[in-house]
C-alpha cells in the first residue's frame, strides 16, 4: 500500500450522475443531523437545523486505472443544487447541474480532487470538480 490520501486527476469518460436517496437512508441522515445539532454549547450560538439534500450525487469516470464510480461530496456541487432549488426549482436545479458537469466542463477541461481517510484508505472519494482549460504546449523556440 502507498498510503496516498489525495490526487488529482484528469478523468476521461466522464458522466454526472443523481439517484434519489432512499426513504430509510433520508431518516438516518436527519437522526444524525438532529443528534449533532442538539449537542449545547454555552461558547456557540445553536445550530441552524439541517435537513437532509434527497439526492446522492455522483461521478462515474475512467482513467488510467480503469473504470471509476465514486460518491461526489464536493459541498460546492450539493450548495448549487440547494441553492439553485430553491430558488428555481428541483428540476431548474438538476439541469442545470447536468449542463456544468456533463457538457460546459467536459468541453473546456476539468480536474478531479479525490481523497479518502486515514480510518478507511481504501476508499476514495471524488472531494471536488475543477474546472481546469486543458492547455497545450507551445513550441519553445
Amino acid at each position: 500500500m502507498r498510503r496516498e490520501s489525495f490526487a488529482l486527476i484528469r478523468p476521461t469518460g466522464f458522466k454526472f450522475i443523481w439517484n434519489e436517496k432512499h426513504k430509510r437512508q433520508i431518516e438516518l441522515e436527519r437522526s444524525t443531523y438532529a443528534h449533532i445539532g442538539g449537542q449545547k454549547s454555552f461558547l456557540d450560538a445553536p445550530l441552524t437545523k439541517l435537513e437532509p439534500y434527497p439526492l446522492e450525487f455522483r461521478v462515474a469516470f475512467s482513467d488510467a486505472s480503469g473504470i471509476h464510480n465514486h460518491k461526489c461530496e464536493d459541498w460546492e456541487t450539493t450548495a448549487a443544487f440547494w441553492n439553485l432549488s430553491q430558488h428555481k426549482g428541483f428540476d431548474y436545479a438538476l439541469g442545470h447541474l447536468d449542463r456544468m458537469y456533463n457538457h460546459e466542463y467536459q468541453e473546456n477541461g476539468m480536474v478531479f480532487a479525490l481523497g479518502n481517510m486515514v480510518s478507511r484508505p481504501q476508499t476514495w472519494l471524488s472531494l471536488g470538480v475543477i474546472r481546469l482549460d486543458e492547455s497545450k504546449q507551445r513550441e519553445l523556440f
